[in-house]
Order: structure tokens, then C-alpha cells, then sequence
């Protein structure tokens, strides 16, 4: 197992149970973890204490198992803030991401709603999208390690998940950009004493906090836009394949078109 390659999904840095900075690589190179869940939740989602304990619960019992050491749970943050962050993961028996990195780590998995639970294997590679699915059909995890058709994922949340990995990209780069423009304008105050030192400072912060708004607005879009689309797009296909199979065109005489009906 290659403990880089799940570097790339997690990050090269993890918080362990006490709050340190371990390597992410101890989870494939010390622990031979096969199976990697990663559990994005947040603290204001309604019923996220609900699934949390849940997993909990299935966490205790899968660890009693045969296979209790070759599954490890990181916890990626939605939090609006880390006092929330902290306050969550005291409670936790798992490694997490720290708070500064969850954005980074979303651009890889396919996570449409929260609270989500993503498995992945050793090399960083999506088992299943669908984590919760499997607490909840095998409570005992007697199918470890879940890669089966059953819970593979779709091409469509693998292309959903390349597009957004691209926008979230787009959305950084954007993002390091204003901060550039924002140091440019706090370096220009200098020059203006210190009445235009105060006001630029005053301006900077109030455009800051104005702009963190919209931005958190346009990422949660950028992660739930493209997933929304696609289904979007399957519901209209829908109607339109039953109109036209009910079309008369289609219906006359198929046996002269020489298409055979199944």
C-alpha cells in the first residue's frame, strides 16, 4: 500500500486521538490500514449528532472484529469555525484532518451532502461513495472490505467528482489572488499616515468579511451544482424516453423496421 497516494486524497499531516500531528502514512505503513473511511460532517447539520453516534456504535463493533484493525476513520470538519471543530473531535476515537486542510481534501471525493462517509482502499483509490449505506446494511462488517459492484461508484460520480475537484481549483486560485490585491492595498496605506492607514484597515476587514460570505456561498454551490445537474438531466430523460416510446412512430409496425422488442 502506498501511503503517498493517500497523502494526495488526505493530506501529508493528521490529528490523532490526543490532538497531535502524525504523518497520514501511518495509517497504510504502521496501522496496514485496507480501508480508509472518511467521514465529512458538521456540527450545525440537523441530524449529524444522529449519524455520528451511529458510526460510532458500528465503529465499536467493527473494531472488535476479525478485521477491527484494518479499518481507520478520519473525520474532515464542515464546521463554521474550529472551536466547533475541536468541540466535535474530543468525542471521537479516530484520526481527523486538521481544520486548515478540509477544504483541500473535499476536491477529491465525491460528497454531495452532509453528513457523508467515503471508504477508500490503501491507495487513496474510492471504494464507495455510499459509507453510510454500508453501517447500515452490514452492521457487522462481515463484508469488509466493500468492493463489490454493489457499492462501486457510478461514472457519474466519478465525473462529478473530477468537475468539482476543477472548480473548487478555479475557486482557490481566485481566492489567493484577492489576498495579493489585499496585501497590495495594506502595503499602499503605509503611505498615507496613519488616518489612512486606519480607514483602509477598517475598509479591508469589512470587504474581507463581506467577501468570505459569498465565497463560502459559491463553494457550497460549486460541491452541490454539478451532482444536482446530472439528476436534473436524468429526470428529464425520463419523460422524454416514455413519450417516445409511446409515439406512434415508434409503435407502428417495428417488425418492418426490423428492430426487435424487448
Amino acid at each position: 500500500m502506498s501511503g503517498d497516494a493517500l497523502a494526495t486524497v488526505l493530506g501529508a499531516t493528521l490529528l490523532n486521538r490526543r490532538g497531535d500531528y502524525v504523518s497520514s502514512a501511518i495509517l497504510t505503513e504502521t496501522r496496514r490500514c485496507q480501508v480508509v473511511g472518511v467521514f465529512v460532517s458538521a456540527g450545525w447539520v440537523p441530524d449529524a449528532k444522529a449519524h455520528t453516534d451511529a458510526l460510532l456504535a458500528w465503529y465499536s463493533r467493527f473494531r472488535a472484529s476479525k478485521h477491527g484493525s484494518l479499518l481507520e476513520i478520519v473525520y474532515v470538519s464542515q464546521d463554521r469555525c474550529e472551536k466547533d471543530f475541536v468541540a466535535a473531535f474530543e468525542h471521537m476515537p479516530w484520526f481527523a484532518v486538521p481544520f486548515a486542510s478540509r477544504m483541500r481534501v473535499l476536491r477529491h471525493l465525491p460528497v454531495d451532502a452532509l453528513p457523508s462517509l467515503v471508504l477508500l482502499d490503501g491507495q487513496g483509490q474510492i471504494i464507495t461513495a455510499r459509507g453510510r449505506q454500508v453501517v447500515q446494511n452490514d452492521p457487522s462488517g462481515s463484508h469488509f472490505p466493500w468492493n463489490t459492484a454493489e457499492y462501486a461508484p457510478s461514472a457519474a460520480q466519478r465525473t462529478v467528482t473530477a468537475l468539482r475537484g476543477g472548480l473548487q481549483q478555479l475557486l482557490w486560485l481566485l481566492w489567493a489572488a484577492l489576498w495579493q490585491v489585499v496585501g497590495w492595498l495594506q502595503q499602499c496605506s503605509g503611505a498615507l499616515g496613519a488616518w489612512g492607514t486606519l480607514h483602509v484597515k477598517r475598509g479591508t476587514a469589512h470587504f474581507l468579511a463581506q467577501l468570505w460570505i459569498v465565497f463560502k456561498s459559491l463553494l457550497w454551490f460549486l460541491l452541490t451544482a454539478p451532482w444536482k445537474l446530472l439528476v436534473w438531466l436524468w429526470q428529464r430523460r425520463k419523460p422524454a424516453a416514455r413519450s417516445s416510446a409511446a409515439s406512434p412512430s415508434s409503435t407502428a409496425s417495428p417488425h418492418a423496421s426490423g428492430v426487435d422488442i424487448v
